[in-house]
């Protein structure tokens, strides 16, 4: 019978332990009160409550300290005819509404804003003696979201020198022997000894180098892209050679003459693009810009099967896709590497322009089309700071085109020469290269 005694006693035990070490920890928690912060240059009264009010959420979310909320504060304060700013701008003042509301530590600060620099200052006041125990000071370039983003740390900065003030004397141990009053010296020098050190205070600046430089941002692009060769569909089929038929009139019969243009010596398509990149996320782009494509081939006639008449045949064609780009892309830093995916639609007008030459003539043919072109771009970017990166990219495209072309002035004699019909598609796949500015 003994050891069932012996186990539920030793349950207990463990069990009040607990709870009174949770009732421990619990009052080793200092009691904060935030002041909203004063509403410097650039920001309005709203935004620094607003800030403010989410300054008291991180600092209870520290676990380190209790918070009184901000209802609670302006029903104490205005009971005691107070209000929580523009009548206390003294510290002997902050320090008697601490002591009013029953705190150890009052925040107060100031919100401002120089060009795109947020400037926020934030200093903790032991109620008790008077003193500045820690001073924040943060210079945040962004928007207000990035302010955001980093009060948590304003906040654990602020708990950081919590433990000295929590153990400073309070009146009810004024008549405790000296020798422990003298460990707590050992503890909280600052506070038991101001003549050496009159105010325990820490500025601290939060480095921002890696988010500034990791954050998604604003900018211009301009791009070189090369694909491959031009590819020719007649009648539904890839060919390489263009073939130019006249039907002639002689002697009252009808025959036609075919003239084949082969061994193209081409230049593959290239694109240069310049790309403006607004912001719509913190990891989303949309942009929009100008493009142009171009492309040329130049065909010699087949000597080994026709003869050319005139002497010197020369085919000549020219491709150039003037277009307006827009899409929507994903981007995600990792200073110095940024990676970039994205879709786009374009709208292009492919001016497809023929040239004959002959050693008596020179004609020309130009043909003006208007598509939809859509594709896909991704790719990594090297960083050079947080301004300039350096982007390469693979790329897929799809741009097809129906076109003809029909050479009035080859109809010697009264003949009739047949248009050229076919269909030009560019290549979908390449690559590309690109350097970018951000703001």
């Amino acid at each position: 019978m003994r050891i069932p005694v012996l186990i539920v006693l030793a349950a207990a035990t463990l069990l009040c332990s607990q709870v009174f070490g949770e009732e421990s920890m619990e009052a080793k928690k200092i009691n904060f009160a935030v002041i909203n912060l004063k509403a410097g240059s650039g920001v309005t009264e709203g935004e620094c409550e607003l800030i403010t009010d989410r300054l008291r959420t991180e600092l209870f979310n520290t676990g380190k300290v209790n918070v009184m909320e901000r209802s609670q504060m302006q029903e104490i304060l205005k009971e005691q005819g107070f209000q929580q700013s523009g009548v206390c701008t003294d510290d002997a003042c902050l320090v008697q509404m601490g002591q009013m509301l029953g705190v150890q530590t009052l925040v107060i600060g100031s919100l401002g804003k120089l060009g795109s620099m947020f400037m926020i200052n934030a200093r903790a006041i032991d109620v008790q003696t008077a003193k500045v125990v820690k001073v924040v000071s943060v210079d945040i370039k962004g928007d207000i979201e990035e302010l955001v983003s980093h009060i948590p740390d304003i906040a654990n900065q602020l708990v950081s020198s919590e433990k000295a003030i929590a153990q400073a004397p309070v009146p009810e141990k004024e008549s405790v022997a000296e020798e422990p009053a003298a460990e707590e010296v050992q503890k909280v020098e600052p506070e038991k000894n101001p003549e050496v050190e009159p105010e325990v205070t820490e500025v601290k600046s939060v480095s921002m180098k890696n988010t500034e430089k990791n954050k998604n941002r604003s900018g211009l692009g301009i791009t070189l892209d090369f694909f491959g060769p031009v590819t020719h569909l007649a009648d539904g089929k890839e060919t390489d050679n263009i073939y130019l038929a006249i039907t002639d009139y002689f002697d009252g019969v009808m025959y036609d003459t075919a003239y084949e243009y082969i061994d193209p010596e081409e230049i593959p398509v290239m694109r240069y693009m310049l790309s403006f990149k607004i912001k719509a996320g913190p990891f989303l782009n949309v942009f929009v810009g100008p493009g142009f494509m171009f492309a040329k081939e130049s065909y010699g006639i087949n000597s080994n099967y026709y003869y050319s008449f005139m002497g010197g045949d020369e085919f000549t064609v020219e491709y150039s896709v003037p277009s307006i780009n827009t899409g929507l892309g994903f981007v995600k830093r990792w200073f110095p590497l940024k990676v970039n995916a994205g879709i786009n639609l374009n709208f292009a007008m492919p001016i497809t322009h023929y040239s004959y030459t002959t050693a008596s003539m020179d004609e020309e043919e130009t043909d003006i089309d208007f598509v939809f072109s859509f594709g896909f771009r991704g790719g990594a970017e090297i960083m050079a700071g947080k301004h300039v990166g350096f982007s390469f990219d693979f790329l897929l495209n799809w741009l097809r085109w129906d076109t003809q072309f029909d050479f009035d002035e080859l109809d010697l004699l009264g003949n009739e020469e047949n248009p050229v019909e076919q269909s030009i598609v560019f290549p979908v796949i390449g690559f590309g290269f690109g350097v970018n500015f951000y703001y």
